[in-house]
């Protein structure tokens, strides 16, 4: 089966389903505010997307796209989805959409002693499983911190701080100040 896909806008019908999935998926500290997404979702390097099921909605994808890479800031199904096969669906939309590129994410950086240790586990082996794997970086931001995953290929600081400054925007960018380090060194 393959899934339909529209653009998110203020215009679309499950705009309130597309907002609920974000709230309970992500943690508060880890969204940006929608409105803010679908704001920068009108430039023509971001893809704000959500994905269908025939009519039923099924799960959303937020890009960043400059030159050969691209970043997924927001990959999500539906609760009731979970474990169905369309979040492998949507990494392969994403992976043939953009078929030369480095396509790059970051999930929370296993903790042994988080509540949710395992659901961080299962995250990172659904990635590998889907051919996303580690390139040896870490991004710290406002006291959170995420393993960065790369399918096709490798990033560098460089290609991150290109895309976190189109993604933020050069004065938000600054604000976050967002941090990479490469394992068993310092950037």
């Amino acid at each position: 089966m393959e899934l339909q896909i529209k653009q998110v806008t203020k215009k679309l019908p499950e705009l309130s389903s597309v907002k609920e999935v974000l709230k309970t998926l992500f943690p508060a500290r880890e969204m940006a505010p929608f409105w803010f997404l679908l704001s920068r979702a009108k430039a023509k390097y971001i893809d704000f997307l959500a994905f269908y099921d025939e009519d039923k909605f099924v799960g959303l994808s937020y890009t960043v796209t400059h030159g050969d890479l691209t970043y997924v800031l927001y990959l999500a199904t539906v609760a009731s989805c979970h474990s169905k096969g369309y979040g492998s669906q949507i990494l392969t939309h994403l992976a043939e959409k953009f078929p030369n590129n480095r396509i790059t994410l970051t999930i929370d950086e296993i903790d042994e002693a988080a509540e949710n240790n395992a659901q961080q586990v299962r995250r990172k082996e659904f990635y590998a499983k889907n051919n996303y794997l580690p390139n040896g970086m870490k991004m710290y931001t406002r006291g959170l911190r995420f393993e960065v995953l790369v399918y096709n290929g490798e990033t560098t600081f460089e290609d991150y701080q290109v895309i976190m400054k189109k993604l933020l925007g050069i004065p938000v960018y600054w604000f976050m100040k967002p941090k990479l380090i490469k394992e068993g060194g310092d950037k």
